[in-house]
């Protein structure tokens, strides 16, 4: 159920009107807020507040801002003068205050439409705009293509006639001029013998008996350099590497579960806390004072339960932190690990482990109904000892919704609620519902 505001500040003056409406704890980012010329409403879970004004503002140049827990309104009149009251005549009557919310809405979805539309006009000019532009730059820059290619066409001629009058004025080149019958058989000769003696140069001598080569077989990794009777050395590559095995040996593990990364810090510090016991206990071999049992992680927890009964809590703590080194998976240790925390005040780290405890919950069914409550009852109590009044208010209704016959979760949810509405605190909350939930599994 929704609590509404009545602790509102407002003022006004013959132009503007300053309205501000507290919210004690609330979430911003769930805060609604909605205006009209006639209508303001504040939404923000659990707070609700709506005022009829006494006559129209305008809703265009009007403002408000969240700032320190309060959502001040800044309202400029339509018509000069002071109002002397903020509410209308019938803002107490609920027909009234229907219709009028009715009105509201239809005028601010009627407003909304008209500047969508112009908001479309706009698109529809800058779009319009955008091809106008887009089409000149292409003109532009397909004129520019063309000049460009015309001005290369006439260079092209330019290059064309230039060359003609010059074959045409020097007439045949000295090169080109013909040769006589003498000459062109003496070029002929010449060339022929040019040939003849590059053909020369490039035949090499053939040996006349193969060169002596090391047979012999080099070591690994070495070259060896064997010598041909002509006196040149010959390179001869190491023979193939040897075939053989490697040995892998996995590192040693001393807890009997899988090794995670994120859970090192946590087991490391737990074997210390093992070497230091078998240290003072002043045995040889420290290895085989650990006994099983105390690699079991359902034995640690009942060891933990029974320390917490016996009002131990540091002990209890100890032996879930232990248990959850071993596996992280068991939500029953958050949860009982949480409820050591609240009992020692520490309401921080009873959050958290609820939180981890509800997660693990998954999927919520019938069969660990009763242990979500739990969680959501010692979170919620976490939250109220925090001030944080909303949370708490959160976690007991839906403690509430799982187990709807327990009369003290009913009763410690009223007192948050009455907290919330400004009413003085008398008893504290989570007392009896709390022990309620106090058993362990």
């Amino acid at each position: 159920m929704p609590l509404e505001i009545k602790e509102i500040e407002w003022s006004e003056t013959e132009n503007n009107v300053t309205l501000k409406v507290p919210l004690k704890g609330a979430n911003t980012k769930t805060l609604d807020i909605f205006s009209s010329p006639k209508y303001i409403k504040v939404s923000a879970p659990p707070y609700y507040y709506e005022v009829a004004l006494y006559d129209e503002i305008d809703d265009d140049t009007s403002k408000a801002t969240i700032n320190n827990g309060q959502v001040l309104f800044h309202l400029q009149k339509v018509t000069d003068g002071l109002w002397g009251q903020l509410h209308a005549s019938l803002h107490k009557d609920k027909e009234y205050m229907k219709e009028l919310r009715a009105q509201s809405l239809e005028q601010k979805q009627a407003k909304e439409q008209e500047k969508e539309k112009e908001r479309a006009a706009m698109r529809e000019q800058q779009k319009k705009y955008a091809v106008r532009e887009q089409m000149r730059v292409d003109n532009e820059e397909r004129k520019m293509r063309e000049e460009q290619k015309r001005k290369e066409m006439e260079q092209i001629s330019r290059d064309m006639e230039q060359w003609k009058n010059n074959e045409t004025g020097s007439g045949t080149k000295p090169s080109e001029e013909k040769k006589t019958p003498n000459e062109t058989e003496r070029t002929h000769v010449d060339d022929e013998k040019l040939i003849e003696k590059k053909n020369e140069k490039n035949k090499q001598p053939t040996p006349k008996s193969s060169p002596r080569i090391n047979t012999q077989i080099p070591l690994l990794g070495t070259t060896v350099d064997a010598s041909s009777k002509d006196g040149k050395d010959i390179k001869i590559l190491p023979a193939p590497r040897q075939s053989g095995s490697i040995q892998v040996d996995f590192t040693p593990r001393k807890l009997a579960t899988p090794a995670r990364e994120s859970k090192l810090p946590e087991e490391e510090l737990w074997l210390k806390k093992v070497s230091e016991m078998n240290k003072m206990r002043k045995v040889e071999n420290a290895e085989d004072v650990v006994d099983m049992e105390e690699m079991n992680p359902v034995w640690l927890k009942d060891k933990g339960n029974g320390f917490f009964q016996q009002g131990n809590f540091v002990a209890a703590i100890n032996a879930y932190t232990s248990a959850l080194v071993l596996d992280s998976s068991i939500p029953m240790l958050y949860a009982n690990r949480a409820a050591c925390h609240l009992s020692l005040k520490q309401h921080r780290e009873c959050i958290q482990d609820c939180t981890n405890a509800l997660e693990l919950y998954d999927p919520p069914v019938q069969d660990n109904a009763m242990s979500r409550c739990r969680a959501l009852t010692r979170r919620g109590t976490a939250y109220y000892q925090l001030h944080q009044y909303v949370d708490a208010l959160r976690d007991y209704d839906a403690a509430i919704k799982l187990d709807p016959k327990n009369q003290a979760l009913r009763t410690d949810a009223f007192k948050i609620r009455r907290t919330l509405q400004g009413v003085k605190r008398t008893t504290s909350v989570g007392a009896k519902s709390s022990s309620c939930y106090g058993s362990f599994r």
